[in-house]
């Protein structure tokens, strides 16, 4: 049963649960994919003669665990503990 539980929530957490679409001018078009474990951003802007397509992907969990060993870093060469910001 706890192994069937972990299963689900893993499921659960990899199945996207919102999806939004935005047309903020008429050359640009941007797609969110939301789910519990992760987000992904398309950007799709166009020009003239091209198409420029950013993919920005976010998974909470790495992100934090990226922080927190930032601050601990920091924390021992005695510097600010925030950090750079990408």
């Amino acid at each position: 049963m706890n192994e069937n539980l972990i299963w689900a929530w893993l499921a659960a957490g990899l199945v996207p649960y919102h999806i939004e679409k935005k047309l903020p001018s008429r050359r640009e078009r941007i797609v969110i994919i939301r789910a519990l474990f992760w987000s992904l951003e398309v950007r799709t802007r166009r020009t003239r003669r091209t198409k420029r397509t950013d993919w920005t992907l976010h998974i909470p969990l790495i992100e934090r665990v990226r922080d927190a060993v930032w601050a601990a870093v920091m924390r021992l060469k005695g510097g600010d503990p925030q950090g750079p910001r990408p």
